[in-house]
This record gives C-alpha cells, sequence and structure tokens, in this order.
C-alpha cells in the first residue's frame, strides 16, 4: 500500500478528478451566468445608455458558449489532461473578468442600482463555490476577476459608502477563498483515499489472485510429484521383471536349434526392449533415470537438433529458429534436451496435420517467473520455448497434458507419455516445464532450465 505522502501520479489523478468534476458543472455554470447576466443587463439598461450593457451581456454569452463548446468536445476525450485544466481555468477567469471588469465598467451612479450590481457579483461569486471548489486555483480566478475590478472602481471614487462596500466586498471574497480552500482541501483528501483505497483493493484483487494461481500450480506440482513417485516406482518393479524375463528368453536362444523357436524368441525380445523403452519414459515422467549434467550450449544443440527435425518432420512443417545468441549456458544432460525437443517438436508437428510453423526460441532469465515460482529456486534460467500454430487445447485438456498415458490421439498413434517425458526431464534437471494454449491459438511449451554455475 502507498505510503502517506502522496505519490506524483496519485497526485495527478487526484487534479484530474477535481478537473473532471468542475467539467461536469459547466452546462449549469453556463446557465446560471447567462440568466443573471440577462437580468443584470435588463435592469442596468434603464440608467445605462445603449448599447454598454447589450454588449457586456454579448461578450459574455460569448464565453459561454465557447466553454459550452469545450466541455461538449471533452465528453468526446478530444483534449489531452495538461490542456484540460488550462482550458477551464483560463475559461472560468475569462467569465470572472468578464463579470468584474463590465461591472466596473458600467457601475451606476444612482446608489440602488450601484448596490443591486455589487450584490449580483457576489452573488455570482458565492455560486461559484458550488461550481468550482473542487480545483481551488479556478475558484480562486473567478472570484478574484470578478470581485478585484469592481472594488477598485469603489476605491477610486472615494466616497465613504463606495469605500465601505469596497471593503465588504474585499472580506467577502477572502471569506469564500478561505471557504472554497478549506472545502478543496476537504476534496483533496477525501479523494486521496479514495484513491488509495481503490488502489489498495485493486492491489489485494491482484495479490489474491497470485495466491490463488500459486496454490493451483502448488496442487498440480504435488499431485505430478505423487504419480511421478508411484509412476516410477512401478517402473521400477516392471524393469525387474522384464530383465528376468530377457535373460531367461536370452537362455532359450542359445540353447535352440529349431528357426521357428528362434524367430518367436526373437520377437519376445523385441517386445522385451519396447517394454524397457516404456520403463525408462516412465523413470523419466518420475525423476528417477540417470542424468549426467553438464554446462551445455543450448543454441549448439538447437542447431544440430533442427537439422534433424527438417527430416522428420516433413516438407508441410516449417521451423523457425528465434535463439538469443548471447544465451547462458544450461547445466543439463544434453542427450535428454536433445530427446526432449525432439518430444516437443513431434507433438507440434501431430497437432499441425494440414501443416504449419514450429518456433523454436531461447532466452535468458535473470529472474524467476512469477507464474513458475512455486517450481524453481532463485536464480537465473534459460527458457527455451517450443511454439506450434496448431488448433491449441482446451482448458480440461491442458490441466491433463503431462498425466502419464494420457493423449487425444486415436489409439496407436500415441503412448501419452511425451509431455510426461519432457516435464519429469526438466524437473530432475532442476527446472520446470509450463504449458499455454488455447482453443485456435496454437501451443506454447516453456522449459525453465537452470543456468550453469
Amino acid at each position: 500500500m502507498a505510503g502517506d505522502a502522496p505519490l506524483p501520479d496519485v497526485s495527478e489523478a487526484v487534479r484530474m478528478e477535481r478537473i473532471a468534476d468542475v467539467l461536469q458543472r459547466v452546462p449549469l455554470a453556463v446557465a446560471v451566468n447567462l440568466v443573471n447576466a440577462g437580468a443584470t443587463a435588463w435592469v442596468l439598461a434603464r440608467v445605462e445608455p445603449w448599447p454598454g450593457p447589450a454588449c457586456w451581456f454579448g461578450v459574455l454569452a460569448l464565453i459561454s458558449l465557447i466553454r459550452l463548446a469545450f466541455w461538449h468536445s471533452d465528453r468526446r476525450h478530444r483534449f489531452p489532461p495538461a490542456r484540460r485544466v488550462a482550458v477551464v481555468a483560463l475559461s472560468t477567469l475569462a467569465t470572472g473578468l468578464a463579470w468584474g471588469l463590465g461591472a466596473a465598467v458600467l457601475l451606476p451612479d444612482k446608489p440602488a442600482y450601484r448596490l443591486f450590481v455589487v450584490f449580483v457579483v457576489g452573488g455570482m461569486c458565492a455560486g461559484s463555490v458550488t461550481t468550482n471548489a473542487m480545483h481551488f486555483p479556478t475558484l480562486a480566478g473567478f472570484v478574484l476577476a470578478a470581485c478585484l475590478p469592481v472594488a477598485g472602481r469603489l476605491i477610486a471614487e472615494g466616497a465613504r459608502p463606495d469605500l465601505m462596500m469596497s471593503g465588504m466586498i474585499l472580506v467577502f471574497a477572502a471569506a469564500l477563498l478561505v471557504t472554497g480552500h478549506q472545502f478543496s482541501r476537504g476534496y483533496g483528501e477525501r479523494a486521496m483515499l479514495r484513491w488509495r483505497l481503490g488502489e489498495a483493493n485493486r492491489r489485494l484483487r491482484q495479490e489474491i489472485d497470485d495466491h490463488q494461481a500459486t496454490s493451483a500450480s502448488l496442487r498440480e506440482s504435488q499431485k505430478l510429484e505423487a504419480i511421478g513417485r508411484l509412476t516410477a516406482g512401478i517402473a521400477h518393479d516392471f524393469n525387474n521383471l522384464l530383465m528376468s524375463i530377457g535373460g531367461n528368453i536370452d537362455l532359450l536362444r542359445a540353447r535352440a536349434d529349431r528357426p521357428e523357436t528362434i524367430r518367436r524368441l526373437d520377437a519376445m525380445r523385441g517386445a522385451i526392449e519396447r517394454g524397457s523403452q516404456l520403463t525408462r519414459q516412465l523413470l523419466a515422467f518420475g525423476r528417477r533415470q540417470r542424468l549426467s549434467p553438464q554446462a551445455v550450449d543450448l543454441n549448439a544443440i538447437l542447431a544440430d537438433t533442427v537439422r534433424l527435425l527438417a527430416s522428420v518432420l516433413g516438407q508441410r512443417i516449417t521451423v523457425a529458429l528465434q535463439s538469443n545468441q548471447e544465451v547462458w549456458p544450461v547445466f543439463v544432460d544434453p542427450g535428454q534436451i536433445e530427446h526432449a525437443i525432439l518430444n516437443l517438436a513431434l507433438n507440434a508437428r501431430d497437432a499441425m496435420p494440414e501443416g504449419g510453423t514450429i518456433t523454436i526460441g531461447t532466452v535468458n532469465l535473470p529472474e524467476v517467473p512469477r507464474a513458475v515460482a512455486a517450481d524453481l529456486s532463485p536464480g537465473g534460467y534459460v527458457e527455451l520455448s517450443v511454439a506450434d500454430t496448431g488448433g491449441g487445447m482446451t482448458e480440461d485438456i491442458l490441466t491433463r497434458a503431462v498425466e502419464p498415458f494420457y493423449t487425444t490421439k486415436e489409439p496407436g498413434q500415441g503412448s501419452g507419455l511425451g509431455l510426461s517425458q519432457v516435464y519429469g526431464i526438466s524437473r530432475q534437471s532442476g527446472g520446470t516445464m509450463l504449458i499455454e494454449s488455447e482453443p485456435g491459438g496454437g501451443t506454447t511449451v516453456r522449459l525453465f532450465l537452470p543456468r550453469a554455475p
């Protein structure tokens, strides 16, 4: 939350709110000005020679029309903030000057009419507190511009009643300015409080959203961790069984003399190899496989892998490489990272049966991104991204994308272990994986790999 001292952007926001409130009252201010100016001109016309009152009323009417035109344009957001402040202050000052100078020039000699004009000017100044007090400089401009010329005219004439009236005008103007300043200050404090409260609520909502996202990520990580331990345990035991069966098959084949028996034993040996490959994939997801991490130039691996992908993906798939030339070395098993990139590229190809583009990129991350902060330790990472232009995934599919054996492909076209294996490799390497996708918007898989020490 912000401290007690107002920040510059807060002060600017409050100032714009003041101007907005003054602008909202422009139609009311213009209507009051025109009605009172018309009535005052009609009264003055009885004691002042034509065309003085009529010209004065015309000037006030012109200024009022300009203020209305600006108000109408401002409602369509045609003016930048700085110009809004200037135009509001200047147009109000011009109105005050029109009242003050007009009253000073047309001030009648008859005491009754003179007192009438003084009271009209005072009433207009009192009414301006209602329309302009939110922005004190605007209020002060109107009051001083309206009162000082009349008071100066009365002081210049020097008669005792005139001096008393000028003193009353100045005291009245001072009282209005003090009252307006107090109102403006209170308005600013309330606006500042509203702004800070709104900002605190916004930050609180952001923190709640971040907390919910982190909690969901943590729950997903814990779920995958539990599935990984279970999968790794099963894969380990299953691999032991396969080794035992494979050993016995080797013994039987060494003693077999019939071609048919040898052929069948070789087929069994092939099945054992496929089962071993399956257990390796499961161990990769469960983060139980043996890794040989070292400092690796990721761009060099990408260059070699992209050349391989050109022949594997087919002619309808275009591979675009957007690697940072100054990317940091990463501390990973190079063979496993090559395997992970190949898996992601094949998944991207399958998501674009009609063809498309696979974009592979790298970027340095000096700090842990907020989206994966729950999975990573503080430090520097390199992001390896693989993006496709396929149909994307729905939310339901996205939440289960890395679960072992979960696949949306037709039976026999995929084992559902590709993303699971990539996720396991990234986690066992000290990084993590993030999948971003939406229907019709393609899919981007981001691997966050630890920077080599």
